[in-house]
């Protein structure tokens, strides 16, 4: 069964990077099935799963699968960092912090920043990005960068671009490029 669901989880990334992020959440969502919860594989496909769900818009989906990552204990270290990690990046789909996502946010900070890899380090400062900019402009440069910096030293190039993109972006939309 674990053999199964890694490889229905492989199949969901797969789509996930082809483009077909509705297969992505569907092949995801079997693996939830298949994968033992609380398991550092099963917070890996749900982190896929929220993700998909959100590209899709599918606000629905993030909530169900973010409700159940908060509901999952972690059954080791690598599980835990992998909660947090789904936790993040369903609030980074969510960009608006409501009273239903503060169980979420709870779980995002369950570790301190400085116990966190990289990864995990880079989805804390992606789900902090809405709250940087809130805060002022400073903070959320500041933000992107940590972010930017974190996926770069995990080695996720595509992510790190992806924050250069965000960086431009905030620039430009909030005059401050001039």
């Amino acid at each position: 069964r674990r053999v199964l669901g890694e490889a229905t989880a492989l199949h969901a990334q797969a789509a996930f990077w082809r483009g077909a992020i509705r297969e992505a959440l569907e092949t995801a969502d079997a693996a939830l099935a298949r994968l033992s919860p609380g398991t550092s594989g099963w917070f890996g496909a749900a982190s896929l799963a929220i993700t998909a769900a959100g590209q899709i818009g599918d606000h629905a989906a993030v909530w169900r699968i973010a409700d159940a990552v908060v509901a999952t204990a972690p059954r080791d270290d690598d599980a835990r960092e992998r909660r947090v990690i789904a936790a993040c990046r369903a609030l980074s789909q969510l960009a608006e912090t409501t009273e239903q996502a503060r169980p979420l946010e709870a779980v995002a900070q369950e570790l301190t920043l400085d116990a966190l890899g990289p990864e995990a380090r880079a989805w804390r400062h992606r789900a902090a990005i809405a709250t940087g900019a809130r805060r002022g402009f400073d903070p959320a440069i500041a933000t992107i960068v940590a972010a930017h910096q974190a996926h770069v030293e995990h080695r996720d190039l595509r992510s790190g671009a992806l924050m250069g993109i965000y960086l431009c972006s905030y620039y430009v939309w909030s005059g401050g490029w001039e």
